[in-house]
């Protein structure tokens, strides 16, 4: 029978040698343990060179934390309560009556997780949910992350790095409430804000902060257009368009938004802002960090006052009509290869735009909320009614060209982000060209 050579010599055998060798390692005088400094035969061979060979230590980790809400704060007790599940898993090798202890922020409680008499036992790949643990938020917060913790007081633990867990919570509604913009300079805006009824009453004074996002520098991460609500503003002479929607707790901790302090004017219920190009504002009262009373946020876009020209061709767009690409171009001041001639025959032909006598477009000429109004009306086919209580607004009365077409929109139910001033000679953006024809649809 051939023989194995050396180099074919089995594992199991190479590794039965190495333990007979490091037990006699471990049986030499004390001077080897005194040189080494710890006499367990894993240890001994990670001195010796063998480091590969790793020590056999339970790893407990939090797998997950989820809270339910308990109890909204009362008259006699100002906390929002709740329940946290903590589930803990041992991924490492068994865990025997080890004392653990889990704690999150300074100002909440500290509890020790046992399943047995003396401590916490867990076989590897066992999970425990622990229950008995509360955790509080004042009512005048309405954003809090909890930092969950364990620490394994006396026993080892492998990998400290699954030993926290980030929980968040959010109430509605926000504390800070009808934030919108009252006037604009340039890129400096002036936002006006009131406080939830009896938000005073702070548990600790908070460092009021302005958190914006540019846009310009990408989006947050869930941000959606679709759940923006329309509201306008007059600042001089032209009408500033931008929209509301609610906080939501991954905003918070977006890295797009830059948080400052806020830059008040007079006394409180106004801050100056600065926004360049188009951008995303909340405000926060900070009382420490990860602890905060929050308002709803503010897109506020690029304003741009649409010609004739860009006035059809986003109309055709936004309304996804068909083009109409064939026909005579009927407007003398509008050449048939102009690229916007396909929009405008488009609307032309579908009867959403009045002619003058000479039939000139003027297609550089800035279009205005009521020329515009009125394609939207055409193009949903409102029926010009007049509802109760008109005129309904300040600004176009019975006299007007525009007062049967204003009301119009009234009585159809659309158009409620525009107020009590319709301002019909100025100039009309994109946004509300936008907003009309969803407000019409919808």
């Amino acid at each position: 029978m051939k023989r194995n050579s050396k180099k074919n010599k089995s594992p199991n055998l190479l590794v039965a040698g190495i333990i007979v060798a490091g037990m006699l390692f471990v049986g030499i005088a004390g001077s080897i343990t005194n040189v080494f400094g710890d006499v367990s035969v894993l240890s001994l061979f990670n001195k010796i060179g063998f480091t590969d060979i790793e020590e056999a230590y339970p790893d407990l980790g939090i797998e997950k934390v989820t809270l339910m809400k308990l109890q909204n704060p009362s008259s006699n007790f100002p906390y929002y309560k709740y329940r946290a599940n903590i589930i803990l898993t041992n991924f490492g090798e068994a865990l025997e009556d080890a004392t653990i202890v889990i704690s999150t922020d300074n100002d909440q409680k500290t509890a020790f997780v046992k399943n047995g008499l003396y401590g916490l036992s867990l076989k590897k790949g066992e999970s425990f949910i622990f229950k008995d643990y509360e955790v509080l938020v004042y009512k005048n917060l309405n954003y809090r992350a909890f930092d969950f913790k364990i620490d394994a007081k006396d026993a080892k633990d492998k990998d400290t790095d699954n030993n926290a867990y980030l929980v968040e919570v959010f109430e509605d509604p926000a504390l800070y409430q009808s934030l919108e913009v009252a006037s604009k300079a340039g890129d400096d805006f002036v936002l006006n804000y009131t406080h939830w009824r009896g938000f005073e009453e702070s548990l600790a004074p908070m460092q009021l902060e302005v958190c914006v996002a540019d846009l310009s520098d990408g989006e947050p991460e869930g941000f959606d257009n679709e759940i923006l609500r329309y509201v306008e503003v007059k600042t001089g002479d032209e009408i500033y368009s931008y929209y509301k929607f609610n906080m939501e707790p991954s905003y918070v901790a977006d890295e797009n938004f830059v948080c400052k302090e806020a830059n008040l004017v007079d006394e409180g219920g106004a801050f100056r802002v600065n926004i360049e190009n188009e951008g995303i504002v909340y405000l926060r009262g900070s009382v420490a960090e990860g602890s905060y009373a929050l308002s709803d946020l503010v897109y506020m876009p690029v304003q741009d006052a649409m010609t004739r020209s860009t006035f059809v061709e986003k109309f055709v767009e936004e309304t996804e009509m068909d083009l109409f690409l064939d026909g005579h171009m009927y407007f003398t001041d509008v050449d048939e290869d102009s690229v916007y001639s396909p929009y405008l025959k488009t609307m032309f032909n579908n009867g959403l735009l009045r002619a003058t006598s000479d039939f000139l477009f003027f297609p550089e000429e800035v279009v205005t909320r009521a020329e515009l109004l009125r394609s939207v009306l055409d193009y949903a086919d409102v029926d010009l009614l007049v509802s109760d209580g008109a005129p309904h607004f300040h600004d176009v009365q019975k006299k007007s060209d525009d007062y049967f077409f204003v009301e119009a929109m009234h009585t159809d139910g659309a158009g409620r982000g525009i107020g009590i001033y319709f301002n019909p000679d100025l100039p009309a953006s994109s946004h509300f060209l936008k907003y009309l024809i969803n407000d019409f649809q919808s």
